[in-house]
C-alpha cells in the first residue's frame, strides 16, 4: 500500500495536469513559479521524466516550500499507524 501511495504522489505531481493550475502539472507550476519568483526556492525544481516508480529524495524537497510533497510524509505516518493498530509488520 505504501508503494502504491508513493507512486500516486509522483504521478500526481509530475504527470497529471490540474485545472486549478491552468492545466499544468504541479511540477510544471513550480517550475513556472521558479522562473518568476526564484527567491522563494532553496533549490531549482526539476522534473524526473520517465520515472514511474522512483522516490523523490527527501534532500531535494524543502517541506516548507513544497506542500504537495508533504502528503508523502503524512501518508507514510498514516500507513505506519494503521499497520501498528492492525498488528501488521511494515514492509
Amino acid at each position: 500500500m505504501e508503494e502504491t501511495l508513493l507512486r500516486y504522489v509522483a504521478l500526481y505531481n509530475h504527470q497529471l495536469p490540474q485545472s486549478a493550475l491552468k492545466s499544468s502539472t504541479p511540477m510544471q507550476a513550480m517550475k513556472d513559479w521558479y522562473q518568476t519568483h526564484p527567491h522563494l526556492f532553496h533549490k531549482r525544481p526539476y522534473d524526473r521524466t520517465g520515472c514511474d516508480s522512483c522516490r523523490i529524495p527527501d534532500d531535494c524537497i524543502d517541506s516548507k516550500r513544497y506542500p504537495l510533497f508533504m502528503a508523502r510524509a503524512v501518508l507514510k505516518e498514516l500507513i505506519e499507524s494503521l499497520q501498528s493498530t492492525q498488528g501488521v509488520k511494515p514492509c
